[in-house]
């Protein structure tokens, strides 16, 4: 759980603060790239009475808010298929935190049922530059429909005008 491949842990790679950036590609879409280490917004407390931790908060615009399935008071019952009963908070951190962009399968009971949930591994600022990025391209889009209506638009009123020129 708390050993990457190489032998540094986790814990000590998570120094490397999560980045992200846009930039224009070759042909003007845009290019998100990410690096370092972050989690899927979730803080934990305790744990229930198998010792399974519990989720204390779901953070506003986290992977795990994103999802919508996962709630305050939930027990998160594995992490990639290996259980978190016993783990200190910090082993459950290492657990869940990996490099930016990759996923990480978390089970979670709520109540009697469990289940399997894939999320993606992001800082919020991630998710806003998606959500941002998405916005532009509605609201490009949504201007070239009006361009396009426009120039429609203003062709036919030229072969209006060119029609009552030729009358006059």
């Amino acid at each position: 759980f708390s050993s990457k491949p190489g032998g540094a842990s986790r814990s000590s790679a998570v120094a490397k603060k999560p980045s992200v950036s846009i930039n224009q590609a070759e042909g003007g879409s845009l290019v998100l790239h990410t690096s370092g280490w972050a989690g899927v917004g979730l803080v934990f407390e305790d744990k229930d009475d198998e010792g399974f931790p519990l989720v204390k908060e779901v953070l506003a615009y986290g992977s795990a808010e994103r999802d919508g399935t996962i709630s305050t008071g939930d027990s998160i019952e594995s992490v990639d298929s290996n259980s978190t009963k016993g783990l200190s908070m910090q082993e459950l951190r290492d657990a869940i935190l990996g490099p930016v962009g990759s996923t990480v399968t978390v089970t979670v009971k709520k109540s009697t049922t469990s289940k399997d949930i894939t999320m993606t591994r992001a800082p919020v600022e991630y998710w806003a530059m998606l959500d941002a990025n998405q916005k532009l391209k509605q609201d490009l889009d949504a201007m070239t429909k009006k361009f396009r209506e426009a120039e429609s638009t203003l062709r036919a009123l030229k072969n209006e005008n060119d029609i009552l020129k030729k009358r006059s």
